[in-house]
Parts: C-alpha cells; sequence; structure tokens
C-alpha cells in the first residue's frame, strides 16, 4: 500500500487530512498505523496540526496585534512548546495502550516492516511471505483470489494464528469509475478457528458498481 492510498484510506473514515502535520502522518504510515485509527486521532484533536503562519510551534496562540512585547513573545513560545510536549506524550501514551493493551474488538494487527527474525520463520512455516504487509493479521484474504460479480464479491479468507477469532466481518466498498463510494458488500461469520478458511461471500445488493476494493476485515 502506498502512503497516497494509506490517505485515502484515512480520508474515507470522514477525517480530512488538511491541516495535519505531514510529518505525523507520515510517521503514523512507516508505523503501519490503521487509517480508521487515525482518522479517530485526528477528529479528536490528538494530531499535530501543520505549522502556519502566527502559531507557535503548531500549537501556541496566535499574534495579535498590540501584543508585540518580548515578554508577551516569549510566554507564547513557552506554552507552545509546552503543548507540541504534552501532544507527544498523549500520542505516545495512546500507542502504547493500543498496542500493549491487547486486542480490542474491531481491531488487528499487522508484523511491522523491521519484522524479528524468528516472526520471519513463523510466517515462511506458515507459507507466508516474510516481508510482506498483512493488515488484518492473523486473518489473511487472498487478494488474487478475489472474484466480483454483479451479485456478489467472492474469495477466501484463512486464519493463521493459533487462536480462534469470532464476529469475522469482511466489508468491500463499491466505486464509480469516477472513483466515487455508491455503496459497499460485506459477509460475516460467527467463527473462523487457528487454520481454518472462509469462503466468503458479500452481496452488493443490486449496486451497479464498476470498481470494489476490500475496506475492512474486523474480528474479536
Amino acid at each position: 500500500m502506498t502512503f497516497a492510498d494509506w490517505l485515502i484510506m484515512v480520508e474515507r473514515s470522514g477525517v480530512p487530512v488538511s491541516g495535519v502535520d505531514p510529518n505525523w502522518l507520515q510517521h503514523q504510515f512507516q508505523m503501519q498505523q490503521q487509517p480508521a485509527l487515525v482518522a479517530h486521532m485526528i477528529q479528536t484533536g490528538q494530531a499535530p496540526r501543520m505549522m502556519t503562519s502566527g502559531m507557535g510551534m503548531g500549537y501556541g496562540v496566535p499574534k495579535r496585534s498590540g501584543c508585540s512585547s518580548p515578554l508577551i513573545q516569549v510566554l507564547v513560545g513557552i506554552l507552545g512548546f509546552v503543548g507540541l510536549v504534552v501532544g507527544i506524550l498523549y500520542g505516545i501514551k495512546y500507542f502504547a495502550d493500543n498496542k500493549l493493551g491487547g486486542l480490542k474488538t474491531n481491531t488487528a494487527v499487522a508484523p511491522p516492516n523491521d519484522t524479528p527474525q524468528a516472526t520471519k520463520e513463523v510466517l515462511i512455516a506458515k507459507g507466508l511471505k516474510p516481508d510482506a504487509y498483512y493488515p488484518y493479521w492473523p486473518l489473511v484474504y487472498d487478494q488474487q483470489g478475489m472474484a466480483a460479480t454483479k451479485e456478489a464479491i467472492t474469495g477466501k479468507i484463512k486464519n493463521y494464528g493459533d487462536k480462534e477469532v469470532t464476529s469475522v466481518t469482511v466489508q468491500f466498498g463499491l466505486f464509480s469509475k469516477a472513483e466515487e463510494k455508491i455503496g459497499t458488500a460485506k459477509d460475516e461469520i460467527a467463527n473462523l478457528g487457528p487454520g481454518e478458511i472462509w469462503d466468503y461471500k458479500a452481496s452488493v445488493q443490486g449496486v451497479n458498481f464498476d470498481q470494489c476494493r476490500i475496506e475492512s476485515i474486523t474480528f474479536k
């Protein structure tokens, strides 16, 4: 997935990325953060904003006429720096809580780009590419085997984990030739055990679409 595609997925979660610090966005992409989680951080004000004229460190107070005193400027600069530090610390805590606190409903973890050798060996043993990106780990879908008709989208999803997962749902976005989203298609299954393969069939419900893309695989 390219950075541009990842940004599109963030915006499709309902939050524009304009005005957000591009370096922060790039860092989230490199950390393989889920687009929906990044959209939530932007929506709740946790994402740092792009520095603009009249703002101190991206978090300061806009300059106003009559506030040109050096002391005022120093105070504004200090407040901006404190705001930046607090924002960074809060972001680190938020990431740590979600990363180390265990999987939550409707979330998934993917092996990072710098996958340790031990993990690579496990992936190889399972017949997977050790340096590939698996956004819905341990569930892996067969992208090449996906097929779409006017009635449904079909394919396979395998549980490569060691535990059973429940409430599994796969959802696709349906788009026109102009890349406008005109509907969704989804299928669900109650549970999927270790090593089991699910032949999903997501009904398009009569939507006359030209393109389809997988949007999410959620599970408990």
